[in-house]
């Protein structure tokens, strides 16, 4: 699988500078370019939940949209699976209120719909415009865990629900929908930590493709990613 070098765009940095890409594949003008971040407000709503003891890795909600019947389902199968339902669950728990409030403080996504949107827009992305380059802001405070207000034990375990089981140490999120679809990661490898955001605007086109690209990508290049 390659890039369509029209529609797509992989970037990759340092967490400790997001505004300079070390690579940079496909179009650049993707760049600046909002739109819905789809499944990945995921990560920020797990983090929030997490934090705020509304939820653990062992909180099941019955959820249908994903599975043939109505069925529990954790956190970790939530975010796998991309389950709106859990997540819109998981935003009434936590409180309007309280979503804000985190994101006041962390300043990550410019463009919000205010007053907030139902827990539905929420869960699905549509209640926020955000471009590669905002994911990459968010993905350098998120690897370098200096989100405000959070704790180290719940960045602790919102790893253990991002990890990529095909590249352990990998933690990312697909996203899709009709504007287009996502891949965004980080790795906190000491030798080579990085941030990814892969977007495509391609309607309706597959975040697990995207993962799948950046997967080979990084076996292909493991020797010379941010080789100075």
């Amino acid at each position: 699988m390659e890039i369509e070098p029209l529609h797509e765009l992989m970037v990759m940095a340092r967490p400790d500078d997001p505004g300079h890409p070390v690579e940079r594949i496909g179009n650049a003008e993707l760049l600046a370019k909002r739109g819905s971040p789809a499944s990945t407000i995921k990560v920020a709503l797990a983090l929030m939940a997490l934090q705020e003891k509304v939820i653990d890795l062992q909180t099941t909600y019955i959820c249908s949209d994903r599975t043939p019947a109505p069925s529990p389902v954790t956190l970790r199968q939530a975010m796998d699976l991309s389950s709106n339902e859990f997540f819109e669950q998981l935003v009434m728990n936590l409180s309007i209120p309280r979503l804000e409030q985190y994101l006041d403080q962390w300043k990550c996504f410019p463009l919000v719909e205010k007053p907030l949107p139902s827990p539905a827009r929420i869960a699905r992305g549509k209640a926020f415009k955000l471009s590669p380059r905002d994911q990459l802001t968010f993905l350098s405070r998120l690897a370098l865990r200096r989100l405000g207000g959070i704790s180290q034990p719940a960045y602790d375990l919102l790893d253990e629900v991002l990890e990529q089981t095909e590249k352990p140490g990998l933690f990312g999120k697909t996203g899709s929908d009709l504007e287009g679809s996502w891949f965004v990661a980080y790795s906190r490898n000491p030798a080579k930590p990085f941030i990814c955001v892969f977007r495509s605007d391609i309607p309706n086109s597959d975040g697990k493709r995207l993962k799948q690209i950046l997967l080979d990508h990084l076996d292909k290049n493991a020797g010379s990613i941010f080789k100075n």
